[in-house]
């Protein structure tokens, strides 16, 4: 009886031993495979909503009362935190990846309840659906009025990086001002490098010489001539570097406290 009790637990060990090899040859074969950029669609989501309304308070404490908004794929929300006025998701350089193909975004106000979103109606403002290629970049910009969100997107275009001593510009008109259209005179260059540009329009990347100095930009007005606004700050000072590419744009609102038009950028990569 002992004899057979012995060939029983040997048996078993030498099981155990077997499926433990096994495991380990399974481990060593699955390896973790990192998101590639290239076959995945690359976003990023730039808030120039600059309306006062609605207001509601948000449950994260550094928050103020305001116009906080969440984006969704489909039904999978993308940003962790709400996305404020003036915000840029997920951060000034980097992309969010996503799956390639078609889907319905939507823009939802951040009312919060327990820390959780809770949408009421009407809280879902813009809808719009969207076909993201693999390996392709978009900017998507929240703007327009209070009584017209909008989400405009714009395919970033990136084929190759700029050349050593050289970046990438771009140009977008968020100034919620349909009448106007608007020029970028750029003072190292000494001319115009954007011309009559349309609200809610993003131009094509241009490539610039890196300057010595900073290069100062300055907004003008279809009909003035040479000279930029006076008495604003619709001006940007930029110290571009070597083999990057940068979007350029106004934001604000002139008819709304606080959000005095100005002109911003980001390094898109």
């Amino acid at each position: 009886m002992k004899i057979k009790s012995l060939i029983i637990f040997c048996i078993a060990a030498v099981g155990v031993a077997m499926a433990g090899c096994e495991k380990k040859k399974i481990d060593e074969l699955v390896k973790w495979v990192p998101s590639d950029p290239a076959t995945n669609a690359n976003i990023k989501l730039i808030n120039t909503y600059a309306w006062l309304l609605p207001s509601f308070t948000t449950t994260n404490p550094s928050l103020t009362a305001g116009q906080h908004a969440f984006l969704y794929r489909d039904t999978f929300k993308l940003n962790g935190n709400p996305n404020s006025y003036g915000g840029v998701w997920p951060g000034p350089v980097p992309y969010s990846l996503n799956p390639a193909g078609t889907f319905t975004f939507r823009m939802v106000w951040a009312r919060q309840v327990g820390g959780l979103p809770k949408p009421a109606a009407g809280d879902t403002v813009v809808t719009k659906t969207v076909k993201l290629d693999a390996g392709k970049y978009y900017s998507f910009f929240f703007t327009d009025s209070l009584a017209n969100p909008d989400l405009v997107v714009v395919n970033d275009d990136y084929q190759t990086d700029p050349p050593v001593g050289s970046y990438r510009i771009r140009f977008g008109n968020f100034v919620p001002n349909v009448k106007d259209t608007v020029s970028i005179y750029s003072r190292k260059e000494g001319r115009v490098i954007f011309t009559d540009v349309l609200y809610k329009t993003v131009t094509p990347f241009i490539q610039l010489k890196v300057p010595v100095s900073s290069d100062t930009l300055d907004i003008q007005r279809r009909g003035v001539g040479a000279n930029p606004y006076s008495g604003t700050n619709l001006f940007l000072v930029l110290s571009p570097s070597s083999l990057r590419s940068y979007t350029v744009f106004t934001r604000g609102n002139p008819r709304v406290v606080g959000r005095t038009p100005t002109m911003v950028s980001h390094t898109n990569r």
